[in-house]
């Protein structure tokens, strides 16, 4: 049983090569993750009789994309179609945003049903997905919180005081070739066919760091607990990297200990506040990582499940979770354009679509239509450009990338927040530093198979022993955020 998404974070000791890098190896299943040192764990590579094609694309002064480019069970004219295609989106890329450093990306084109068993149902498809090879875990010493920088928007930072052993990829991306995708220079696009280049430049801004990270995966976990849980949303659960095997062992099943050791952010969740109001998205994962003081050992699923119920932090990502459906409510702080509205219309959310989209209904026929979670059939690039006008990344878009750290190339430097790498608190339980921490037992105020009495409850604070005095939630929240912008 996956009772938490767990991101196992390596302790930085002072030492450049020990940075933690947090590796998603799959673009089309970013819940699971991998963690190791940052001079370690890159990508493999496959084997020459594994594959048809692997391309090493160099970048150019006009293209910064510098991309591998693999081609299986597709045939040859396809694949050279695909990997211009991918050539072609870094150029775009590259003609707007000043990098400092070049986007290394590891891309795929191959039959997703044959080769991957991803095969449509319900009448759905996944037709491709890129993300961010790794992310390093870094503290914003503007606002005091600790979040996972995409490795291709980190590199662009000017003044890192220790650079990290940057890994192989930046971004992995992997396309269905059994789509009916339009590629440049075929003619007239086809009513159904889909623009391959539309949909890859789309895809690269989310490995550039266009990601939310509020979720729903500790709702799905407390189902099993509990079918009929109100929805929530929370960041990304995290974990320290020297839990004790026995601590995950015991945790895969719903009776053995559960540890719960905070959250995590993106940035873009910095931009991100409450429309009509001054409350911002980070002040939400502040409050919810006061839940245990982020250092908590629960008895079992059932009593972290009731822990969570009497808490008011549950409340918080209540409420995050009505906002993330309710269209117009959550957006991004802009002066020069207005506040940019996010997703939140799909009822209910939609991982993935929901909070990491500029709004469908607001956007698809302006200019700022790229990040929209649809995408027309039947329209090409040059379609889109002519009809809504301005370039494939629309000001808003631009602005946004700006925010997070990117350089454009028709504006000043981006302002840019010092970043420390994070340093792991002592004595996080369940650790080789508490590997005997006291269990929390709290008693369900309704059963949820049958009536009955509320019995009594013991608190968080009384029940677990040797709690760091500098937990993770401290560490991350020790500061008031005076202003995020």
């Amino acid at each position: 049983m996956n009772v938490l998404l767990l991101l196992s974070l390596l302790i930085f000791n002072g030492i450049v090569e020990a940075a933690t890098c947090i590796q998603h190896s799959d673009p089309l299943n970013p819940s699971k993750y991998t963690v190791s040192n940052c001079t370690s764990g890159h990508p493999s590579h496959s084997t020459q009789s594994q594959r048809h094609r692997r391309d090493e694309l160099a970048f150019n002064g006009t293209n910064m994309f510098h991309i591998s480019f693999s081609c299986y069970g597709t045939d040859s004219l396809s694949c050279s179609r695909a990997k211009n295609t991918f050539i072609t989106a870094g150029e775009i890329i590259s003609s707007v945003i000043r990098f400092q450093k070049p986007v290394t990306v590891n891309a795929t084109f191959l039959p997703f049903c044959s080769m991957l068993d991803i095969c449509p149902t319900d009448g759905r498809k996944v037709i491709g997905s890129a993300y961010p090879a790794v992310s390093h875990l870094m503290t914003d010493e503007s606002d005091n919180m600790t979040r996972m920088y995409p490795q291709a928007l980190l590199k662009q930072f000017r003044h890192l005081g220790e650079v990290p052993n940057w890994a192989s990829f930046d971004i992995n991306a992997k396309f269905d070739s059994d789509i009916n995708w339009y590629f440049e220079g075929t003619g007239a696009v086809a009513n159904q066919q889909q623009d391959f280049l539309r949909i890859v430049v789309h895809e690269y801004i989310h490995g550039l760091g266009f990601l939310n990270s509020w979720n729903n995966y500790l709702w799905n976990t407390f189902q099993q607990v509990d079918p009929n849980c109100t929805q929530f949303l929370t960041p990304m659960p995290i974990s320290p990297p020297n839990q004790l095997q026995s601590v995950y062992d015991q945790a895969q099943d719903a009776d053995g200990p559960q540890p719960f050791w905070g959250f995590v952010e993106y940035p873009l969740d910095k931009l991100v506040k409450i429309n009509g109001t001054n409350q911002w998205l980070s002040k939400s994962t502040m409050q919810l990582n006061g839940w245990g003081n982020s250092n908590v050992m629960f008895a079992s699923l059932d009593d972290m499940y009731h822990s969570w119920q009497i808490s008011n932090y549950s409340n918080t990502a209540y409420q995050i979770y009505n906002l993330s459906i309710q269209p117009d409510s959550l957006t991004i702080s802009n002066k020069n354009f207005g506040d940019i509205c996010l997703e939140t219309s799909l009822s209910p959310f939609v991982v993935g679509s929901s909070l990491s989209h500029f709004d469908n209904k607001l956007y698809d026929n302006t200019v700022d239509y790229l990040m929209v979670y649809q995408a027309d059939p039947g329209l090409n690039m040059q379609q889109y450009v002519a009809s809504r006008g301005g370039g494939p990344l629309g000001p808003k878009l631009l602005s946004v990338l700006q925010k997070l750290g990117y350089d454009l190339v028709l504006a000043a430097n981006s302002t840019q927040p010092k970043l420390i790498p994070w340093q792991q608190p002592k004595n996080m339980v369940g650790t080789t530093d508490n590997p005997s921490p006291s269990v929390s037992y709290v008693a369900a105020l309704v059963s949820t198979t049958s009536s009955s009495t509320p019995s009594q409850t013991m608190t968080v604070s009384q029940a677990v022993t040797g709690i760091s005095t500098t937990p993770l939630s401290l560490l991350i929240t020790m500061l008031a955020i005076v202003s995020l912008l």
